[in-house]
């Protein structure tokens, strides 16, 4: 088995597209994909330089694993790795083009809503949290640059989290 590198690359939930792209370029450099985490930590074998096509699919059809990863293997993908309900699949490019990958835009549309209602109930353990800290006597006591920046951090997080719910209703509506 050939040496391996681990690298940490996040990027923003349901944004599969810019995913298959970077892995097309580490597989261009050498690094081929292993594996990778929710935590966004990417594990590549090293190997030649080669032109390889990743996609991404959400399909959840566990219960009859022939039936969902058949088509892929007919048409000549294979599994690459599997991360937070993705499938990452693989397949060398021909002369540069891109293989033909089996439809999936409903199951990238279901998984887009889990995340959204994940996120919505994360949001509703966040807001009741800071509802109940608003009461929490170490947060009264603090003053000063304490308090700014216990409130500037706050800040940084909610927008973060906003952001984040904004790029996921835009992915959905773009799934329709």
């Amino acid at each position: 088995m050939g040496a391996q590198v681990r690298l940490f690359k996040w990027f923003w939930a349901a944004r599969e597209h810019e995913q298959e792209l970077w892995l097309r370029r580490m597989a261009q450099q050498g690094l081929h994909l292993a594996g990778v985490n929710v935590l966004s930590l990417w594990k590549f074998d090293k190997g030649a330089p080669a032109d390889v096509v990743y996609r991404l699919d959400c399909g959840d059809n566990v219960d009859e694993p022939e039936q969902y990863w058949g088509p892929f293997a007919q048409a000549g993908w294979e599994r690459a790795a599997d991360a937070g309900g993705w499938k990452y699949f693989r397949q060398t490019a021909v002369n540069g083009k891109v293989p033909a990958f089996p439809p999936d835009r409903y199951s990238k549309r279901d998984n887009v809503t889990a995340m959204l209602l994940l996120l919505a109930v994360i949001g509703a353990c966040l807001g009741l949290s800071a509802w109940l800290m608003i009461d929490w006597r170490p947060l009264r006591a603090l003053s000063g640059e304490s308090l700014q920046l216990a409130l500037a951090f706050g800040a940084v997080a909610a927008l973060l989290y906003g952001y984040g719910v904004y790029r996921l209703v835009m992915r959905m509506r773009q799934l329709r």
